[in-house]
């Protein structure tokens, strides 16, 4: 349910914007292999594989084919790993916390854009 109101919530305040949804961390990580996303949202603890697990393969994609590393937002209800909050100290990412409002949202995305 989250996954379907980002999804609106993104298409609704931004033209053109493609969204894509995965409903695990393996099938996040097939998508992004295929669509080379610029930024990806990601649960902290999500089915097949959690978050800060994705980003570790995304970070190791992009290195092997020399792709520029995407914005990473984590979405979680609970308190970050210290891994994911040092990776949201790179201005590249941060960690969105449960429950967000709809502009704290798009003003992300919008400085990501």
């Amino acid at each position: 349910m989250i996954r379907r109101l980002f999804e609106r919530l993104l298409k609704g305040s931004f033209e053109n914007l493609q969204v894509t949804q995965a409903e695990t961390g393996r099938q996040a990580l097939e998508l992004f292999t295929e669509h080379h996303h610029s930024v990806i949202i990601l649960d902290v603890i999500m089915p097949a594989m959690h978050g800060e697990d994705v980003f570790t393969e995304v970070a190791k994609i992009c290195k092997e084919r020399l792709w520029e590393m995407p914005h990473c937002i984590f979405y979680t209800g609970f308190m970050p790993s210290t891994q994911v909050t040092e990776i949201a100290r790179d201005s590249r990412h941060t960690i969105l916390r449960k429950p967000v409002s709809r502009n704290e949202i798009v003003s992300i995305m919008e400085s990501f854009l």
